[in-house]
């Protein structure tokens, strides 16, 4: 007897409860962006005496970048523009 596993691989994809934001949650882009300031303020005070503006400029806007473009894709994972569909399920699932 066949079984009916188009039902047993649905369970696998399962909507994710509230409870289960933990790991990647809203908090997480501002605890980056303290990061990113912490590092912002390194390089303040780190940078060599010359060409300082230069060293100071460059480190800093290497940071921000980075951060924004980790943050943009962070977020952009917390609601997703496209569903993914499963492609081996019936119709009418």
């Amino acid at each position: 007897m066949r079984s009916n596993r188009s039902f047993d691989t649905l369970t696998n994809y399962t909507y994710i409860t509230n409870q289960q934001y933990t790991s990647m949650s809203l908090w997480v882009p501002f605890i980056g962006l303290l990061i990113a300031i912490a590092l912002s303020f390194g390089i303040w005070f780190a940078a060599p005496k010359q060409d300082q503006t230069v060293w100071r400029s460059t480190g800093i806007l290497t940071v921000a970048m980075i951060f924004l473009m980790w943050a943009i894709t962070y977020l952009a994972q917390l609601n997703p523009l496209v569903v993914p569909r499963r492609s081996d399920l019936r119709p009418e699932f």
